[in-house]
């Protein structure tokens, strides 16, 4: 685990270096400025991130990635105003950009508004059918909403796609257990932690239906 998280802290110093250069060897590199706020989000530094992001849109208006980082940025930071507005943004310079759809359905679910989130994963999804982030959202959004034969479907086409997601296992099997299939359940949960034996919510999924199980046998 130590020798992991040290290869990633320096990829994320490598990256900030190299874009800090970029920036700093050209005037209003708006690339630079995207891809270094990309840089220190994923360092999780999302106050400096969202101030690149900003000086992007600044020197370039019409750069709709940086307006859906942006907004991806300000969706982590906790002000959902900002993020929806600066999604708008990027949805009305490219209509038919996926990640912002599918960003803008995380700020509609974070907000409880569920089909509201659905219409844009599903819109995000239907722009890049491959695209499982969006696939697994319409699952856990479908799910939430007791639509569990849709859920099911969306779940499934993500693991066709990406068969060693263990978040898409997970959320499956809390489908099929709310669907009356506990073994399957279990199956996917031991799938889940199989893949990823730190999935805290697999895990404690796991336990809880066992324990059910165990409470229906006495």
């Amino acid at each position: 685990m130590m020798a992991v998280t040290s290869i990633q802290a320096g990829y994320w110093r490598n990256s900030l270096t190299l874009f800090d250069h970029a920036v700093a060897v050209t005037d209003n590199n708006v690339a630079a400025l995207n891809n270094l706020g990309g840089a220190l989000m994923n360092a999780g530094r999302i106050d400096e991130a969202i101030n690149r992001f900003s000086e992007a849109v600044s020197v370039e208006p019409g750069y709709y990635p940086a307006w859906n980082n942006l907004g991806f940025a300000f969706y982590h930071g906790g002000d959902l105003k900002k993020s929806l507005q600066s999604l708008k943004r990027a949805l009305s310079l490219n209509p038919r950009f996926a990640k912002a759809h599918n960003n803008r359905g995380l700020v509609a679910l974070k907000q409880g508004e569920l089909e509201e989130a659905i219409r844009h994963f599903r819109r995000a999804a239907e722009i890049d059918p491959g695209y499982t982030d969006a696939l697994i959202n319409i699952g856990f959004t479908e799910y939430s909403l007791g639509r569990y034969d849709d859920a099911v479907l969306a779940l499934q086409e993500t693991l066709k796609i990406r068969p060693n997601d263990d978040h898409a296992y997970n959320i499956l099997g809390a489908v099929l257990y709310r669907q009356g299939d506990v073994p399957q359940a279990v199956a996917h949960f031991r799938e889940a932690l199989r893949i990823n034996p730190g999935n805290r919510e697999a895990a404690g999924n796991l336990k809880a239906v066992i324990s059910v199980m165990e409470e229906r046998k006495k």
